[in-house]
Protein backbone atom coordinates (compact mmCIF):
# COMPACT_ATOMS: atom_id res chain seq x y z
CA UNK A 1 0.00 0.00 0.00
CA UNK A 2 1.14 3.13 -1.17
CA UNK A 3 0.83 6.36 1.11
CA UNK A 4 -1.39 7.89 -1.09
CA UNK A 5 -3.72 5.29 -0.61
CA UNK A 6 -3.25 5.30 3.21
CA UNK A 7 -3.74 8.70 3.02
CA UNK A 8 -7.11 8.82 0.89
CA UNK A 9 -8.23 6.01 2.50
CA UNK A 10 -7.40 5.39 6.74
CA UNK A 11 -10.05 3.29 7.54
CA UNK A 12 -8.65 0.70 5.41
CA UNK A 13 -4.75 1.31 6.30
CA UNK A 14 -5.70 2.00 10.12
CA UNK A 15 -7.14 -1.59 10.58
CA UNK A 16 -3.82 -2.74 8.45
CA UNK A 17 -1.44 -1.37 9.82
CA UNK A 18 -2.54 -1.84 13.77
CA UNK A 19 -4.22 -5.59 13.83
CA UNK A 20 -0.80 -7.08 12.94
CA UNK A 21 0.54 -5.39 15.93
CA UNK A 22 -1.62 -6.64 17.93
CA UNK A 23 -1.69 -9.98 16.98
CA UNK A 24 1.78 -10.62 17.03
CA UNK A 25 2.53 -10.04 20.49
CA UNK A 26 -0.44 -12.52 21.38
CA UNK A 27 0.69 -15.31 19.01
CA UNK A 28 4.52 -14.60 20.27
CA UNK A 29 4.77 -15.77 23.68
Amino acid sequence: MTADVALSRPSESAPTMILPLCYTPTTSP
